[in-house]
């Protein structure tokens, strides 16, 4: 797999932009024939500055990827608080396994999410300022067996208040739900 290491990185959009196509890391394959599995993302700066921006993405929750058990730590992501955009701080989706810890994540709307994740572990991360679900297990496909542990997380309403979520958020979309998910 491939890693990605001491980086550091700011994405801005223009004004008006709402867009989720800026990403400061995206490791996401959707060639079976090329796969991403076990890439290592770590030690890295995410400046987030634009509405619906994403950090870090291992995978895509619309579409199938190839970037089983990924390992994500000891990163940093920052953004700015947005009253109707959702920016992310790191998401693990549409990938079998993968391991987020250690990471610090901070004025994000959803700090953590798995989306269409089976058997991910997300453990002993910090988030400080999440102003949508800090942490956040999304059944918009099977997600399933996906384990949060040990994570803090410290509400600010310096950031503005808490949209719709407390710290935790379990959801469904469409027909489907989690099973398993443990918090």
């Amino acid at each position: 797999g491939a890693l990605v290491e001491n980086n550091e990185f700011n994405v801005y959009a223009r004004a008006g932009t709402t867009t989720n196509e800026s990403m400061c890391i995206n490791m996401s394959s959707t060639v079976s024939t090329a796969p991403g599995s076990n890439c290592i993302v770590r030690r890295n700066k995410c400046g987030i500055f634009a509405p619906s921006a994403r950090g870090i993405q291992i995978g895509d929750s619309s579409t199938l990827s190839y970037n089983d058990n990924c390992e994500v730590y000891e990163n940093e992501v920052t953004g700015e608080y947005y009253s109707t955009a959702t920016p992310h701080g790191i998401s693990l989706g549409r990938v079998t396994g993968g391991k987020i810890w250690g990471n610090k994540i901070m004025n994000i709307y959803a700090g953590i999410l798995t989306g269409i994740n089976q058997a991910g572990l997300i453990a002993a991360n910090l988030l400080i300022g999440c102003y949508g679900p800090s942490l956040f297990s999304k059944g918009c496909g099977a997600t399933t067996q996906v384990i949060f542990a040990h994570n803090t997380i410290i509400l600010l309403n310096t950031v503005g208040l808490a949209r719709g979520y407390a710290a935790i958020g379990v959801a469904s979309q469409g027909a489907t739900n989690n099973a398993a998910t443990l918090f």
